[in-house]
């Protein structure tokens, strides 16, 4: 009998921490906006899904007027908890600084400022990929701290989109900004983690 109400405790405490962390899970999903946001401005597709329960995998959008949209997307190291805390911080940032800045360098150096604090504590790093669209000027400008997964796709060929600065947390180097041709009818932003 004790044996059986020790063995009841234990599942009722699984079920409970099962509970938990789907709703964990839930949350973080929740926290990632849906591609409608961009509607009349871009035509955008997302999947997330996390290694555990809940990561560090993130993506959010900007909307800036005229047709102009911004695209984040990024990796924090480490799985679980931890990195998933770290990554709603960035969302949260994200939002905040890409609405105060004119261009992704100065985006991400300003979410690197707000972070660093937090990241210098856990003692984790982020890749980020930043790229603001303008169909007005055909241009897509960048900036890319590490982020080995970033690509334009053309009709006829594909192109790195390459880092600009290294990892966010990593090192204390200046962020740059990069600038490519960008054709609103024919070319494809295509991002994701090492998770794919």
């Amino acid at each position: 009998a004790v044996e059986n109400a020790r063995l009841l405790a234990r599942e009722r405490t699984g079920q409970r921490v099962r509970r938990e962390l789907e709703l964990a899970s839930d949350l973080q999903l929740r926290l990632l906006p849906s591609p409608a946001v961009l509607h009349g401005d871009a035509r955008a597709a997302v999947r997330c899904v996390q290694a555990e329960w809940v990561g560090g995998d993130f993506y959010t959008f900007s909307r800036f007027g005229r047709g102009r949209v911004g695209v984040m997307l990024g990796d924090v190291s480490s799985h679980g908890f931890s990195a998933a805390l770290i990554m709603a911080l960035v969302v949260s940032a994200a939002g905040i600084h890409a609405a105060a800045s004119l261009t992704p360098d100065e985006t991400l150096a300003a979410l690197l400022e707000s972070l660093a604090p937090e990241l210098a504590r856990t003692e984790m790093y982020l890749t980020v990929f930043y790229g603001m669209l303008d169909p007005g000027s055909e241009t897509l400008t960048y900036a890319n701290a590490g982020h080995a997964h970033a690509f334009r796709v053309r009709r006829e060929s594909s192109e790195r989109l390459g880092a600009t600065a290294p990892p966010l947390g990593l090192a204390g180097a200046g962020i740059g900004r990069r600038q490519v041709p960008w054709s609103r009818d024919s070319d494809v932003l295509c991002l994701w983690t090492d998770g794919l």
